[in-house]
């Protein structure tokens, strides 16, 4: 039972595993229109783009999200939560090669 419903989750909203689970809690709970709602993400933006439809489903639907990541978390699976600290560390990154380029720059000359 569980490979048919693993394949009809697989056909509606991608192989994101992320996005796999999120679905799963999603019918779970009785959340019809954020079901809907998250397949038709999926339709339009494309599987691939797991964080742009994570993103924009949290952004509708921000009482799910606290729902949803309290429960993760309880699984054990925050691995898979899309936070903005993958951004954050990005951004002091480029920031530090910033400054390491107009150093390098000065004490180049």
């Amino acid at each position: 039972m569980n490979k048919f419903i693993d394949a009809f989750i697989e056909k509606k909203f991608g192989s994101s595993k992320l996005i796999t689970k999120l679905s799963k809690f999603l019918i779970e709970n009785k959340n019809k229109k954020e079901t809907l709602y998250l397949n038709k993400l999926v339709k339009v933006v494309g599987s691939k783009s797991e964080k742009k439809i994570v993103d924009a489903f949290f952004k509708q639907f921000p009482d799910v999200e606290h729902e949803f990541i309290s429960r993760l978390k309880k699984m054990g699976g925050s691995k898979f939560i899309v936070t903005s600290d993958n951004e954050n560390f990005q951004k002091i990154i480029l920031v530090l090669a910033v400054i390491l380029l107009i150093l390098f720059l000065i004490y180049s000359s």
